[in-house]
């Protein structure tokens, strides 16, 4: 392992993804005063530029989005290089933001993406995704799936309405990924569970490995599939080491990233609906 960059101005790099540039990453990052505690008007969106080698890493800040409170995700718009949605989980909104323009704007903002009253953290919606036509989120804490319908160029459909379309029982629900390929599963890191969780479209979640007293996966905070040709139903999971909720009251370890193989895991159930 090795290390590429390391900033003295922000404290807090909270999702990355890839671009259409082969070796050029964004990613979100600003500043909090602990954990959860995302400091207003800090954060953007950066570039990550590894064209030359990691030894002579590249970052800038592409877009300072000040207006926001405290971004956790940032997805592509497919089709639209260079545009991404950003997810705000201090404010309940996800942007729209254009790196090449400069210019971000709300496209929807609704109380389920907000922290509850009685969150510990001020963590609302921590993901969101774009599957299929519509945009996927959940609350961290109140353990609801909710989708809206979205354009084929990022904004909501006029007229949106917020539909749940399913329900977990989980302490704080973190990142995930839809998958593999083109499947209606969505993959879940169920931090302070210690599990990774396998959500339908419709009908009960299952656990797929770890339990609250178990350390295989202690405290998963995001997953991703392999890009590469035969590993597509690879799921990446990265572990944070249970430090928000120790395994057992006490365990606590380094984070790790744990391949899991997904081929052939299916529902008991009937085969997927369609979302």
């Amino acid at each position: 392992m090795k290390k590429v960059v390391e900033f003295d101005y922000i404290n807090l790099i909270a999702a990355i993804n890839g671009t259409p540039d082969p070796d050029v990453f964004v990613f979100v990052g600003g500043n909090q005063t602990t954990i959860g505690a995302g400091v207003n008007g800090t954060h953007s969106i950066f570039e990550l530029d590894l064209r030359k080698g990691v030894d002579k890493a590249v970052v800038t800040n592409l877009l300072p989005m000040t207006e926001a409170d405290f971004c956790v995700h940032i997805e592509p718009i497919p089709g639209h290089d260079y545009c991404y949605i950003v997810v705000d989980t201090k404010s309940g909104s996800i942007w729209r933001a254009n790196t090449q323009t400069g210019e971000y704007e709300v496209i929807m903002h609704d109380s389920t993406m907000m922290p509850p009253a009685w969150a510990p953290v001020t963590f609302g919606m921590t993901s969101a995704h774009i599957h299929k036509g519509y945009v996927h989120y959940y609350n961290a804490f109140n353990g609801d799936f909710y989708r809206f319908k979205m354009t084929d160029d990022g904004y909501a459909v006029p007229g949106a309405k917020i539909e749940t379309y399913n329900h977990l029982r989980a302490v704080f629900m973190d990142g995930s990924a839809f998958g593999p390929d083109d499947r209606d599963i969505l993959w879940l890191a169920s931090d302070a569970n210690n599990q990774l969780v396998a959500v339908p479209p419709r009908g009960d979640a299952v656990s797929v490995l770890g339990a609250s007293d178990e350390a295989v996966l202690a405290g998963p905070v995001n997953v991703a599939f392999g890009k590469l040709p035969g590993d597509t139903q690879t799921l990446y999971v990265v572990t944070g080491g249970a430090l928000l909720n120790p395994v057992n009251g006490t365990f606590v370890e380094g984070g790790r990233i744990v391949a899991i193989d997904t081929r052939g895991f299916a529902f008991r159930s009937e085969e997927e609906d369609e979302l």
